[in-house]
C-alpha cells in the first residue's frame, strides 16, 4: 500500500477543489496550501533517492512491490485536480478588476492562490517579489507561513522600501535590482537543503527574469556548498570506520615530514586552468615536491608528469556513484597515496 502521504495529498486537493467550487475560499486555501507542502515533501524524497529506478524508489518509500503503474495513476489524478483548481482560479480572477483584487485581503490571497507553485514549502522555500505592488503581498504571504521573502527594489519601489521589514517569524530582504545578496543576507537564508525559488510580479512586461536567475544561482550555490560541508564529516567518519582493517600497518602521515623539510611544495588541484598549466608544470617539475589531488592524477599521468605524492581530500573521490579516480597506469603504482 502507499504511504499515507500520497492518499492525503489526493484528499487535500479534492477537498480544496470542492470548497473552491462552493465558495468557501479561506477553507479551500488551507487545504491547497497543505497539498503544496505535501508535494514539497514528496519532491524532497524523490531528490534524495533520484539515483534509483521508479521501482527502487517505491521500495525506499515502503510502497508495494511494483509501484510504477499505481504511482503514475495517483500522480495523474493529483495533477488533474490541480489543473481543475488552477482553471477555476483563472476564471474567477479574470472576472474581477485587477486593481480591485489588489485592494482587498481576499483578492490578494486569490492572486497568491493562482501564483504560488503546486510544489511549495512555505517554511523552507523563497519567494522573490518585484514591481510597484510587491509589498502588498508580504503580509498575506506571511499569514500563510512564508518564512523567507526577497523584494527586488528599483525605481518603482526604492523610495518607499525600508532596509528591513519588521515582520515577526519571517525574513524579508530588500535587494537592489541586479545586485547580489550580501553575506549577511545569504546567511539569513540558511537552510539544511537548497530551497526552491519562485518569483511573483503583476508587471508582466517588467519581469526581471535574468535577475531572478542570478539570485537563484547564488542561493543554490551557497546551499550546495553548505550542504556538502555538513555532509563530509559523516562520510569521512563512516569510511574511516569501514576501512580501519585496511589501515593496519600503513604508515602515519607524520613519517613523510622529512620529504618536505626545506622544500618548495606544489599542490596540483583540478580545474579549468590545470590543462593550461601543464607546460609550466613540466618545465619546473623538478624544482618542487609535487602533490597531486586524486582528481588531477589522470591528466598528469597522460602528460607524463608523475607527482611525488597523491592525496585524497574529498570523501567522495573514490566511493560514490561508482567513481574510480585512481589511475591504474603503471607509472603511478609507486606514488604514495595520502588519505586524510
Amino acid at each position: 500500500m502507499y504511504l499515507p502521504v500520497f492518499s492525503v495529498l489526493h484528499d487535500e486537493l479534492a477537498l480544496a477543489k470542492s470548497l473552491y467550487s462552493s465558495g468557501e475560499l479561506d477553507e479551500a486555501r488551507l487545504h491547497l496550501d497543505k497539498s503544496r507542502k505535501l508535494r514539497s515533501k514528496i519532491s524532497r524524497q524523490q531528490r534524495q533517492v533520484r539515483e534509483f529506478s521508479l521501482d527502487e524508489w517505491g521500495s525506499k518509500l515502503h510502497l508495494n512491490e511494483s509501484p510504477s503503474t499505481p504511482y503514475l495513476g495517483i500522480v495523474q489524478s493529483c495533477n488533474q485536480l490541480w489543473s481543475d483548481i488552477a482553471k477555476w482560479l483563472e476564471t474567477v480572477i479574470s472576472q474581477v478588476d485587477h486593481k480591485e483584487l489588489l485592494q482587498s485581503h481576499l483578492g490578494l490571497h486569490l492572486l497568491l492562490d493562482a501564483k504560488l507553485p503546486p510544489v511549495w514549502d512555505f517554511n523552507h522555500d523563497i519567494i522573490v517579489l518585484w514591481g510597484p505592488n510587491a509589498e502588498l503581498l508580504i503580509a498575506p504571504l506571511v499569514d500563510r507561513g512564508q518564512a523567507q521573502i526577497i523584494v527586488i527594489i528599483d525605481g518603482h519601489t526604492k523610495a518607499q522600501a525600508p532596509v528591513s521589514h519588521p515582520v515577526p517569524d519571517a525574513t524579508v530582504l530588500y535587494v537592489d535590482y541586479g545586485a547580489p545578496l550580501t553575506a549577511d543576507q545569504t546567511a539569513a537564508l540558511k537552510k539544511v537543503e537548497p530551497p526552491f525559488i519562485h518569483g511573483i510580479s503583476f508587471e508582466l512586461d517588467r519581469q526581471p527574469v535574468e535577475v531572478l536567475k542570478k539570485l537563484a544561482r547564488q542561493v543554490q550555490k551557497d546551499h550546495v556548498l553548505g550542504a556538502s560541508a555538513r555532509r563530509w564529516p559523516t562520510i569521512f567518519t563512516e569510511q574511516l570506520i569501514e576501512n580501519l582493517p585496511l589501515l593496519i600497518g600503513k604508515e602515519s602521515i607524520s613519517n613523510i615530514s622529512p620529504a618536505f623539510l626545506g622544500k618548495d611544495v606544489l599542490i596540483v588541484s583540478p580545474g579549468p586552468s590545470l590543462r593550461d598549466s601543464l607546460p609550466y608544470l613540466k618545465r619546473y617539475r623538478e624544482k618542487f615536491v609535487v602533490i597531486s589531488l586524486v582528481r588531477s592524477l589522470q591528466l598528469l599521468v597522460e602528460s607524463e608528469i608523475i607527482p611525488d605524492f597523491a592525496i585524497m581530500m574529498d570523501a567522495q573521490d573514490h566511493s560514490e556513484a561508482g567513481l574510480n579516480l585512481l589511475p591504474t597506469d603503471s607509472m603511478v603504482t609507486e606514488v604514495p597515496l595520502i588519505v586524510t
